[in-house]
Order: C-alpha cells, then sequence, then structure tokens
C-alpha cells in the first residue's frame, strides 16, 4: 500500500492505525513478541514515509463504491491516483481495483 524507494514513501493518514493494529494483532496470535513490534517501529522510523492527508473525500467514497473496496482502502488508492504513484498491497481486492485504474503494482 506503500510507494519504497529512495525518495520515501506516501501512505494515507489510516496507514499509522492500520500498521500498529496489525502488528498488536500479530502479538495476540503469537507470531510477534513485544520486542518484535519495537524493532518494526524503529525499523519504520528510520525510513522515509510521509502521511497524505490531502485526501479527496468525493473520489475515496467513490472508488469505495464502484470496487467494493473499504473506505480505509480506497485511501490508499486514492492517494496514488492524485499522486500519480504505484502501489504495493498483497489485498486482491485493492489490486484488481488498482490494474483497473491503471495504476502500477509494485512487487
Amino acid at each position: 500500500m506503500h510507494h519504497v524507494n529512495q525518495y520515501g514513501a506516501v501512505v494515507p493518514g489510516i496507514w499509522w492505525y492500520e500498521l500498529r493494529n496489525a502488528l498488536v494483532m500479530n502479538e495476540r496470535r503469537g507470531r510477534l513478541r513485544v520486542a518484535d513490534t519495537a524493532a518494526t517501529l524503529a525499523d519504520l522510523y528510520q525510513m522515509r514515509i510521509s502521511v497524505d492527508q490531502a485526501h479527496n473525500e468525493g473520489v475515496v467514497l467513490a472508488l469505495a463504491r464502484a470496487h467494493h473496496l473499504s473506505v480505509y482502502d480506497a485511501a490508499y488508492l486514492e492517494v496514488a491516483l492524485r499522486r500519480g504513484l504505484p502501489i504495493a498491497s498483497l489485498d486482491r481486492r485493492l489490486r484488481h481495483a488498482a490494474v483497473d485504474l491503471k495504476i502500477t503494482i509494485l512487487r
């Protein structure tokens, strides 16, 4: 869901919460220890990730409706479209929407 290269990444505001939620859920499932979460967050602080809060509400809602996405996932598409950036995601529905919208998908 992020564009990472020598210039860093751009993510929607929801990313901050989604990432931390995923880490805590993996702790609960026994896949990560608290120390692993802390190490992951420390690594991420070293990356140049900028949070984009300038969403176009109408576009986000239209994308969610048209592609049967959560509004959260549609926010990633909206950022990619508005900024002309590729997208990285393992989510099948989000990837299909990106293909439909001619957004490059990073692997």
